[in-house]
């Protein structure tokens, strides 16, 4: 994803926060440090488990009985869900650190920079759900014409 900077016009008209505001949007900062932080360890699990998938692939193949099917793919298939998983991780970390910045030194701008982190993850994850669900359909189309191809 590209990252822009964003350069917001802050106006002497702006927006206040009331304390109640203010005490939810806390309790969110707090809720987003966890929840990215905890991604992180799930990213950190991921990748070990696709490193494991990787070079003992092998011996987990006879295992499980997967004839046909190398135990590599899956350490592939691990290793792109880690970095598409980091994104949104990294995003709310973000989100969290400015917003206890901006509520603590009561900085406009950290407010701003929390805010552009949030809008990136949403379109983050908005993208992705897009690409899933097309690649669903086409998953779908792809099953209906194999199973004509075998019906005819």
């Amino acid at each position: 994803m590209n990252e822009t900077t964003y350069e917001p016009t802050v106006t002497q008209t702006s927006l206040r926060l009331n304390e109640q505001s203010e005490t939810m949007l806390v309790t969110i900062a707090k809720w987003s440090r966890f929840l990215g932080i905890l991604t992180f360890v799930v990213v950190g699990f991921m990748f070990l488990l696709g490193l494991i998938m990787l070079f003992a692939g092998s011996a987990l193949t006879v295992v499980a009985d997967l004839e046909g099917f190398s135990m590599w793919v899956y350490g592939i298939m691990y290793f792109v869900g880690a970095v598409l998983y980091l994104f949104p991780g990294l995003y709310l970390y973000r989100y969290s650190v400015k917003m206890k910045q901006a509520l603590d030194a009561r900085d406009e701008m950290a407010l701003v920079e929390a805010f552009h982190q949030e809008k990136n993850l949403f379109v983050y994850m908005g993208v992705i759900s897009v690409v899933g669900i097309v690649i669903v359909i086409l998953a779908l189309l792809a099953i209906l014409v194999a199973a004509l191809v075998v019906a005819a």
